[in-house]
């Protein structure tokens, strides 16, 4: 790989970094924060469905703004309502206000809502035949997350959530900060030379409508979306779930590092995987973890119930996601791109949307157990619309 790939793949993958710290911080705290300030207690999650939100609000706009002004103007868009929304998350939980606190994490919702982008990025950044290298080893930057996100959050929650003026809210004020220094090295984002083939000029784009409607973008869309809303269902719940059932936050935070180093480290070679074995191998690898993450948690109890599933259900949703956004990239001509990934990514974050609004509710309602239960027939449904043979996709 030459050096200026490896540089902006390396400073890219930084930048995952420090981004997954601040979600991973958000989801450690996030939900906890929002029990201590809200009178009702099915209003826990709301702060981190107001994340999904954002994310979901500012997928489109990024996109149409990337597609005039570039790749890294979007990024650095994302950095600063990400500084605006952790400064007010901090200051609503300093002045106990709730709906402060959860406009912050829609503002920091945005800034999620530009960084969907990276893996896109460092897939046209390379050969067309390492695409599927590069959406991973970009995502593998989620590694330093899980030590780094937990820890924080350990550290923000021994502040004392009620004390310190809401310093427990500090420390994403201090990463949005290495963040706007990262990107002050990162270079124009330009796509390599073979991402668009002699005949893209000759082939006009096609309507959103005709790319959407091929079955193999729906069963990329199916794997990234079902995927998506069982791993951020249960991660959600699984903070307020410890607490109920007496864990500390220090167990909490080693499970959900465990979570995040499920989701990350297989990004080091799943891209190889799917190179030599192929998609939908992998994709079964990702069901076959699923499946096992949820019977695990609705059959026994314990510390080790929580970090066992936790951490294949990160796996299962790093091979449903990687091995789906490569799927993705072959569905569309390098013209389409914008917006065949920004429709793609909506209709992800709309179900991952109804998933956190709906976590707090379906824990109180079903219990721990009971929730894994209640996802196995998803986790079905999700197998057979990914699965099922369809013919390959012409371009």
């Amino acid at each position: 790989m030459p050096r200026s790939w490896r540089v902006s793949l390396g400073l890219l993958s930084a930048s995952q970094s420090v981004s997954q710290s601040i979600s991973v911080f958000i989801m450690t705290l996030g939900s906890v924060a929002g029990a201590m300030l809200s009178a009702d207690p099915a209003l826990a999650t709301l702060p981190i469905a107001a994340v999904v939100l954002g994310t979901l609000v500012g997928l489109i706009p990024f996109s149409r703004w990337m597609a005039k002004h570039g790749r890294r103007s979007g990024f650095r868009w994302g950095i600063a309502f990400g500084i605006a929304g952790a400064a007010l998350a901090l200051a609503g939980l300093a002045f106990h206000q709730f709906w402060t606190f959860t406009l912050g994490h829609f503002l920091i919702g945005l800034h999620q809502g530009s960084f969907q982008y990276l893996r896109f990025a460092a897939s046209e950044m390379v050969p067309h035949e390492h695409r599927s290298r590069g959406i991973a080893l970009v995502l593998a930057g989620g590694v330093v997350a899980a030590f780094l996100g937990p820890w924080l959050a350990f550290l923000g929650r021994s502040f004392g959530l009620e004390a310190f003026a809401g310093l427990a809210y500090a420390p994403p004020l201090v990463l949005y900060a290495v963040l706007l220094v990262l990107f002050g090295f990162v270079p124009p984002l330009t796509a390599h030379v073979s991402q668009e083939p002699a005949t893209a000029t000759a082939d006009p784009a096609r309507s959103l409508w005709t790319i959407v409607r091929q079955p193999q973008y729906l069963q990329a869309l199916a794997g990234s979306s079902l995927g998506y809303a069982v791993m951020i269902l249960l991660m959600t719940d699984t903070p307020l779930a410890m607490q109920h059932m007496g864990h500390t936050s220090a167990e909490t935070s080693w499970v959900i590092q465990w979570h995040v180093l499920g989701m990350f480290v297989p990004s080091f070679f799943t891209g190889s995987l799917i190179d030599r074995w192929g998609i939908k191998p992998v994709l079964v690898l990702g069901l076959f973890a699923l499946f096992a993450d949820a019977l695990i948690a609705a059959s026994f109890q314990g510390v080790w119930a929580f970090w066992v599933p936790l951490t294949l259900l990160g796996i299962g949703w790093n091979f449903l996601y990687i091995a789906s956004t490569s799927k993705l990239t072959r569905t569309y001509r390098f013209s389409e791109k914008e917006k065949a990934q920004a429709a793609h990514d909506v209709l992800v974050f709309i179900l991952a949307i109804v998933a956190t609004w709906l976590a707090g509710p379906l824990l109180q309602a079903l219990t721990w157990s009971g929730l894994h239960l209640w996802v196995l027939p998803l986790l079905g449904a999700t197998a057979v619309a990914i699965l099922w043979p369809t013919r390959p996709v012409t371009l």
